[in-house]
């Protein structure tokens, strides 16, 4: 597999920060496509899945003050040439040779997701905004359209509508039908891991 961990220093706001996960999970799913032919879908906001199935988890910390962050840390892990899983987890999680069929090359991997994500850093810094990725977010984002269970403090059920241009997820509540906006926390697609 693949575990890698980056260290960027953004001169940008807090509030601004959590898009850099959806930015690791779209240079991610593009490097996996690129390099293997495979699909990969974003189950928003940062996890990667192919063919319903999990192969790639990003995790991101930030060390900021009000008004300023010093640092975010994408983690990125993929499953690149795992031959089999233990039966706990072998319904919901695979890997990119398991989906294709031959071996993968980490080093290639490695350096399409650094050369995809330069191009999407570069351009958020340039921009100071996601919407130039954003329509290409969408198109890999397989939470959209879909019935799912927001969990936190006061769990519910709605569909999954859109992405806003600060990466929120935007749903309609399936109990009262109103549009709200999930900033974070665990999203999970009816049916799907």
């Amino acid at each position: 597999g693949i575990w890698m961990s980056l260290v960027l220093r953004p001169q940008i706001m807090p509030a601004e920060a959590s898009v850099l996960t959806l930015l690791c999970g779209l240079a991610t799913a593009e490097a996996i496509e690129a390099e293997t032919g495979l699909s990969a879908g974003i189950k928003w906001p940062n996890d990667i899945l192919i063919n319903g199935k999990k192969a790639v988890g990003i995790l991101t910390e930030m060390d900021c003050e009000m008004s300023e962050v010093h640092f975010v840390i994408p983690g990125i892990g993929i499953n690149v040439n795992t031959a089999s899983f233990p039966p706990e987890i072998a319904d919901i999680a695979t890997s990119l040779y398991l989906e294709c069929g031959k071996t993968v090359s980490r080093r290639r991997l490695v350096h399409k997701v650094l050369e995809r994500l330069e191009e999407h850093y570069e351009t958020f810094l340039r921009t100071g905004s996601f919407t130039a990725m954003l329509e290409d977010y969408r198109k890999h984002c397989i939470t959209l359209g879909k019935e799912v269970h927001v969990l936190g403090r006061e769990p519910f059920f709605a569909e999954a509508l859109d992405i806003t241009p600060e990466g929120e997820l935007l749903v309609r509540r399936a109990d009262n039908g109103k549009e709200e906006v999930v900033f974070s926390g665990e999203v999970s697609i009816r049916g799907v891991i």
